[in-house]
């Protein structure tokens, strides 16, 4: 069994394993080389201070959390097909640096396209079925889960770069957590099963074009087969500070 801990005020989770004695955190969302999309439109942003930043801030908080294993939970690069000439050299050169700190594992998302010809070999990847630790499946959101044995009680994921969308609110553009409590045999047909679903915001502080809360629709095939089947059971929304603003029903995505 694991054991499932938001560090705030990071976007950053962490995983303890009961049986393997281990403990992981956890990105999403990193969207290397994005910077090229904002320079394009007359925006320019130190990139190599900004990559430098993230990384040490992630490695800073693996250090006082205790955790030697990194998952980065898909979307590690922006463009959605092949690797671009920025990218070729920034995602190697971010896994080799931040792979000095830990054993790094890696689940592709839909923006990760032929990225694994990049990828160092001292980084363990994944399908984009996702990984497993015990009762727990960690995928980025993009793709239906085929199938999500009994066993399974937690799940995690990203994709959705959800933020708060209220105009009227002070923390209106604000990263926040996703939780909810789903009846399992509604989604995947597990009789008499629950399952809890964390969604974790997007560690890049800037990219927050695909935001779950601005869209009717969401972008995630299990987000919206939950909607469609009602099967939430409880769920709340958080800030990064850990301060519940509401459920899921704010987030107006019926």
């Amino acid at each position: 069994m694991v054991v499932i801990s938001p560090i705030f005020p990071e976007p950053v989770l962490k995983i303890d394993c009961e049986e393997r004695k281990e403990s992981f955190l956890v990105v999403s969302d990193l969207h290397l080389g994005f910077i090229s999309k904002y320079h394009k439109k007359g925006v320019f942003i130190n990139y190599k201070e900004y990559q430098t930043e993230m990384m040490d801030k992630i490695i800073s908080i693996g250090k006082k959390n205790n955790c030697s294993n990194l998952i980065i939970l898909g979307d590690l690069k922006d463009s959605i097909g092949y690797p671009n000439k920025e990218e070729r050299f920034i995602v190697p050169d971010f896994l080799k640096n931040i792979s000095s700190s830990f054993d790094v594992y890696f689940v592709p998302g839909n923006h990760d396209g032929s990225v694994l010809n990049i990828i160092p070999e001292s980084v363990v990847t994944y399908s984009s079925s996702g990984m497993l630790l015990e009762d727990c499946i960690l995928h980025h959101g993009h793709v239906m889960p085929k199938k999500v044995p009994s066993s399974i009680k937690k799940m995690v994921m990203g994709h959705v770069h959800p933020i708060f969308n209220k105009s009227h609110s002070l923390i209106h553009g604000e990263r926040i957590w996703i939780f909810m409590k789903v009846d399992k045999e509604k989604v995947f047909g597990n009789k008499n099963s629950l399952l809890s679903i964390m969604i974790i915001p997007t560690y890049n502080k800037i990219y927050y074009s695909n935001s779950l809360s601005s869209n009717k629709k969401s972008i995630s095939p299990l987000i919206n087969k939950i909607l469609k089947e009602d099967a939430i059971i409880q769920s709340f929304i958080f800030t990064l500070d850990g301060d519940i603003v509401g459920d899921i029903s704010d987030l107006n995505l019926r």
